[in-house]
């Protein structure tokens, strides 16, 4: 059995997933790895300094969370509200912007329609240069023809 094997076996070990059989079977396999010993020194080192580590919960920790357990259903009611809050706030923006949204519609109905007066007065006045630009009468040009040239062809 190669060491990556036999330290996902320690791993099992120390977690408390080997049964009677394979913890046997660990033990002769490690006498002949010492890399796999090595590591199951170190897992054994960490086992006990968390083990060394670990404290009795106070009596006072119970208390605290089951009287925190009703702080939380006070949350959910806040962020209730809260969510509620939001959609309050969403609605009044899209008032705002509806509501902005009609008034630019508005200036702009009335800037086409200052447009569209405009447009025909220019039109209207168009006509008017056309009529009196037909009203004038025709001018005649006259071309006098001074010396004159004469070509004649020698065949």
């Amino acid at each position: 059995m190669n060491t990556e094997e036999l330290k996902i076996k320690i791993s099992q070990y120390f977690d408390g997933e080997l049964n009677k059989a394979e913890e046997a079977l660990l033990f002769s396999q490690l006498s002949d790895n010492e890399e796999a010993r090595d590591y199951f020194k170190d897992c054994s080192r960490i086992t006990n300094v968390i083990q060394e580590s670990f404290e009795e919960m106070p009596n006072e920790l119970e208390e605290r969370i089951l009287l925190s357990v009703g702080d939380v259903g006070e949350k959910r009611n806040n962020s209730f509200f809260r969510k509620w809050n939001y959609t309050i706030a969403a609605y009044a923006a899209a008032a705002v912007l509806l509501i902005v949204a009609v008034f630019f519609y508005t200036s702009n109905n009335e800037y086409k329609q200052k447009l569209e007066t405009t447009i025909e007065k220019v039109n209207t006045q168009n006509q008017m240069i056309q009529l009196l630009y037909h009203s004038l009468p025709a001018a005649e040009v006259d071309t006098k023809l001074e010396n004159q040239v004469i070509v004649n062809a020698k065949l």
